[in-house]
C-alpha cells in the first residue's frame, strides 16, 4: 500500500506541477526548478563579464585590436602613416579659432576618449590635462607628430593614416585647450614638467 501511495503522491505531485497550455504532442511542460550549479555557472558568468568588460575598457588590459596594431607595428606591416607637416603658427590660428577647436573637441570624443579620458584626465593614456608630457614636448607641432605617427610602443594607432591634416590639426588644437584644465579624478603626473608650452 505504502508503494501505491507514493505513487500516487508522485502522481499528484507532479499534475501540480503541469504548466496549464503547455502541452504539445503528449509531452505536458513541467515547472521545475533549474539544477543549481547551472545557476551558479550563470552568475558566476555574469560577474565575469562584468568584470572583464570594466578591464578592456576602463581598466589597464589591452583590448584584441590593440594587441593585434602592436604585432602589426612590431612586424612593420601597418600602413606608413600620412606624412602631413605642420608650423607652429598655422597651428597656433587654429588654436585660436573657437570653432576649429570645437571641431577637434567632436573627434576627440570619438576617437580619443578610451585610452585619455573624456575630459583627457588619463586613463589607459596619460594625462593630457596637466602640465607633464610623456611625447610632444609641450609644442603643437610636436602634437601634431604624436597624433600622425601615433606611439605604436604604447599601443597608440596613427591617426595620420585615419585622419585629414586639417582634422589633425582640429584635434591638436583641442588636446592644447585642455592643458591646466585639472579634471578631478586626472591620472598621476608622468613625463616631464613644462610649465609654459609654446601655445601660452
Amino acid at each position: 500500500m505504502k508503494h501505491i501511495d507514493n505513487a500516487h503522491e508522485r502522481a499528484r505531485h507532479e499534475r501540480a506541477q503541469v504548466i496549464e497550455g503547455h502541452e504539445v504532442d503528449g509531452i505536458s511542460e513541467f515547472d521545475n526548478p533549474m539544477p543549481r550549479w547551472w545557476l551558479y555557472a550563470f552568475y558566476a558568468s555574469v560577474v565575469f563579464s562584468i568584470g572583464y568588460a570594466l578591464y578592456y575598457t576602463v581598466g589597464p588590459g589591452e583590448s584584441v585590436a590593440r594587441l593585434y596594431a602592436n604585432e602589426m607595428s612590431a612586424a612593420g606591416l601597418l600602413p606608413a602613416a600620412t606624412k602631413a607637416e605642420a608650423d607652429e603658427p598655422s597651428l597656433k590660428a587654429v588654436f585660436d579659432d573657437k570653432a576649429q577647436v570645437a571641431e577637434g573637441q567632436k573627434l576627440f570624443a570619438s576617437r580619443c576618449v578610451a585610452c585619455h579620458g573624456d575630459k583627457g584626465q588619463g586613463l589607459v593614456g596619460p594625462n593630457l590635462a596637466d602640465d607633464h608630457w610623456v611625447h610632444g614636448g609641450g609644442s603643437l607641432t610636436g602634437i601634431f607628430n604624436v597624433v600622425r605617427d601615433g606611439v605604436p610602443a604604447k599601443g597608440m594607432i596613427a591617426w595620420g593614416t585615419q585622419l585629414e591634416r586639417a582634422q589633425m590639426m582640429q584635434l591638436v588644437a583641442y588636446i592644447a585647450s585642455l592643458q591646466g584644465s585639472a579634471p578631478p579624478g586626472g591620472k598621476a603626473p608622468e613625463g616631464t614638467r613644462i610649465a609654459k608650452p609654446s601655445w601660452q
